[in-house]
């Protein structure tokens, strides 16, 4: 019986012998090629790196804005050809446009040891300020599109104020998916506040001008998702990709007036509180260095800001007959232009 047990043991512990010597040599080579990342997981050793983030990681990171706003419902004049016995006429409206202007964004990040999760605080400030004048001669005269009176002109002003202001804190994780591959993900809280004031001047006469003044104010908070992914190339350069989405409550603090000297004025407040949806993305490319002590980046992107019925306003409607009300209307303000962005880490 001691026997035939013996044959039967026999090549399980062979077997098992043979197993234990190659889970010990498997664990010997997956030593090899490991490596702890800064999240204190484990992933593949695939590619050496020197850089290693401290117990907390800190980054700081300044961008310079180079955009080009666009504001709709910002049509003030159209030309109108005086002497035409012929109706309808057609004719292109004179809207307010911009220049090119510059903006900043400042940036500080720490990562929370343990889990990876990065807390982000960004500011961004933009503003530009700019005039545009049309001007017609006779037979040809400018009608207002703005304000309650038919004021004809031979000389229309536009000036246009507009600053854009953001705060933003976030939490933000990041994923490595391959060698060529990062992704990240973040939630977080958005504060803005956009501030827009028209002013119109039409000639009417040489001593007579029609002014129209337009004041939109907003303040709100709300919260934002974003996603973006890195695609790494040769040589530190990368291609990047990013995209968020926010939705604001806050207050629109809108004011409207109107002066012809010597006969009338009008004053107009509609203060009112509203959702305000908001999208952003960039397309860029970025170069990364990296030595045993820091993290080295910068880039330089596409990137566009689209707000929904920002710009808020008020108008006087007398069509209907024995009865003025108050019309409001609203339109969409777009940033768009390059940012170049430069971050050092710790």
């Amino acid at each position: 019986m001691k026997k035939l047990w013996t044959l039967f043991l026999l090549p399980y512990a062979i077997f098992s012998a043979s197993l234990e010597e190659r889970v010990s040599m498997l664990e010997q080579e997956m030593g090899q090629v490991s490596t702890e990342t800064a999240n204190q997981t484990f992933g593949a050793n695939f590619v050496p790196t020197n850089f290693q983030k401290g117990w907390i990681g800190l980054f700081i990171q300044g961008d310079i804005l180079y955009w080009h706003p666009k504001v709709g419902g910002t049509e003030y004049a159209y030309k109108f050809i005086g002497n035409a016995l012929k109706l309808p006429q057609s004719s292109d409206t004179d809207d307010h446009s911009f220049n090119w202007g510059w903006g900043a964004r400042a940036a500080l990040g720490i990562t929370f040891p343990g889990i990876g999760w990065e807390f982000v605080g960004t500011g961004t400030w933009y503003s530009t300020s700019q005039t545009d004048t049309q001007t017609a001669g006779l037979p040809t005269i400018l009608i207002n599109l703005k304000g309650a009176f038919l004021a004809p002109s031979s000389k229309a002003r536009s000036c246009y104020d507009l600053s854009y202001d953001e705060f933003l804190v976030e939490l933000r994780r990041t994923y490595s998916i391959s060698r060529f591959l990062s992704t990240y993900t973040s939630i977080g809280a958005k504060r803005n506040w956009i501030d827009q004031d028209q002013r119109l001047h039409y000639t009417v006469a040489p001593n007579q001008i029609y002014k129209v003044k337009d004041l939109c104010d907003f303040e709100g908070t709300g919260a934002r998702l974003a996603f973006g992914t890195q695609w790494h190339l040769i040589y530190g350069l990368s291609f990047l990709m990013n995209g968020g989405g926010s939705l604001l409550y806050g207050k629109y603090e809108v004011k409207h007036t109107e002066t012809l000297t010597p006969m009338s004025s009008i004053h107009l407040h509609g203060n009112t509180h509203l959702f305000s949806p908001q999208v952003d993305f960039s397309l860029g490319l970025g170069w990364d260095l990296y030595t045993k002590g820091y993290h080295f980046g910068i880039s330089l992107s596409y990137e566009a800001l689209y707000l929904w019925r920002q710009n808020q306003a008020l108008q006087l409607d007398d069509t209907v007959q024995n009865r003025l009300q108050v019309v409001r209307y609203a339109d969409d303000i777009t940033f768009y232009g390059v940012t170049f962005k430069a971050k050092l880490e710790f």
